[in-house]
């Protein structure tokens, strides 16, 4: 259940998984309905840029189901913050 929204992200966008895992919330335009992948993980680092094939993009719509479950994840982890006194 707690990677449910990065499995529809994958599923939903075509993104690669290092790029998915490297998104941060600020990536996600709501407003706009898309995502934006601006960096992408490799071994343990964070680097700027996405690995593309030529059809790829650097942006993919929100689908409205997808940010459904990314607020509800959100919210989710800001209850576990707030449990553990991260917050």
């Amino acid at each position: 259940p707690q990677h449910l929204p990065m499995i529809l992200v994958l599923l939903t966008t075509a993104a690669r998984i290092s790029t998915v895992i490297a998104t941060r919330w600020e990536d996600v335009d709501e407003e706009e309905g898309l995502i934006h992948f601006r960096r992408r993980r490799s071994g343990h680092e964070i680097l700027p840029g996405v690995k593309r094939s030529r059809k790829s993009k650097d942006t993919a719509p929100l689908m409205p189901e997808v940010a459904e479950a990314l607020h509800a994840h959100k919210r989710a982890m800001s209850l576990v913050e707030r449990a553990s006194g991260l917050a």
